[in-house]
């Protein structure tokens, strides 16, 4: 079983609400937040409002917060253990956390911080462009300013792109003049994620790293966003977080590998289902599941 954990992009108002009001675990874990931090978790997640929840530094606890529990409880549920986890950016974390490497209370720390980070080291934003080839895209970023650049490889003809303002708006014209067939989604961020330009978000994680109790040994391996290959050395784990913020989320290509290992079943545990869809996109024959609220807790039982 392969469990997947999104990232930021998949919170909404309300979501928690229902494991909070039916779990115990749900309403510990909550409050483990919360007294982490010293914000109100819950009121956060459950009533927003959705410009607040959105922004960088408070999405991401938020959905890392809902991705454990959920996570938690489908294991105390169900005592499910998975072979193999990978998460979608901020999600690393999360898989960090459901494969024992990292306490939540000092992941529930390091996204905060890491929100915080990524929100102040630049200015810019981030482009998806679907229905084009990679090495176009790529060869579109190069084209066109050194400061834009290829940030996330979700799925095959799904690319996102970071940079500067300036080097966003080049690369729309010269995206509609010579590739008119793609489409062009500006995303509601307000930095260019995983791209060169987060070099003083990486720096800024860099000491909160140093400064933090070595990660416990990984109970299955994970597959880095920054590698896309299976690791399960805890020296490493710091490292290749650091690596995830100013390169590229290589999605795509941990997809690919996870098809190559013929799983039974995967999950994904935590608010929506954008990578269920990316799951669908890349096989039809491994069934996923998304674990997002309390009824989606049957699944588990059917499938296992």
């Amino acid at each position: 079983m392969i469990a997947f954990f999104p990232g930021q992009g998949s919170q909404h108002v309300g979501m928690g609400r229902a494991f909070f009001n039916e779990f115990a675990l749900a309403r510990h874990m909550f409050e483990e937040a919360s007294d982490t931090l010293g914000i109100n978790i819950a009121d956060l997640a459950f009533e927003g409002p959705e410009d607040l929840l959105t922004r960088t530094d408070n999405a991401q606890p938020c959905i890392l917060t809902v991705s454990s529990i959920a996570w938690a409880i489908a294991q105390a549920e169900y005592g499910i253990q998975p072979t193999l986890v990978a998460g979608h950016s901020l999600g690393e974390y999360s898989a960090l956390v459901a494969a024992g490497a990292l306490s939540f209370s000092d992941a529930i720390r390091f996204v905060r911080a890491r929100g915080e980070a990524m929100n102040a080291s630049s200015y810019g934003g981030m482009i998806a462009v679907i229905g084009l080839e990679d090495t176009l895209v790529e060869k579109a970023c190069q084209h066109v300013h050194h400061d834009v650049r290829p940030a996330n490889f979700n799925a095959a003809s799904q690319v996102v792109v970071a940079g500067s303002d300036e080097a966003l708006l080049l690369f729309e014209a010269h995206m509609k003049a010579n590739h008119p067939q793609a489409r062009l989604v500006r995303l509601a961020v307000s930095a260019p994620f995983h791209c060169h330009l987060m070099k003083e978000a990486r720096a800024s994680m860099q000491k909160i790293f140093s400064q933090a109790p070595a990660p416990k040994p990984l109970s299955c391996p994970i597959i880095p966003n920054a590698t896309a290959r299976l690791m399960q050395e805890p020296s490493a784990i710091y490292p290749l977080l650091l690596e995830q913020i100013d390169h590229p989320v290589l999605w795509r290509q941990s997809m690919e590998l996870c098809v190559s290992k013929n799983p039974l079943r995967v999950f994904e545990f935590g608010p929506g289902k954008v990578l269920t869809g990316l799951w669908k996109r890349a096989t039809k024959n491994i069934p996923i599941y998304s674990i997002g609220t309390p009824e989606d807790l049957a699944a588990i039982g059917k499938a296992t």
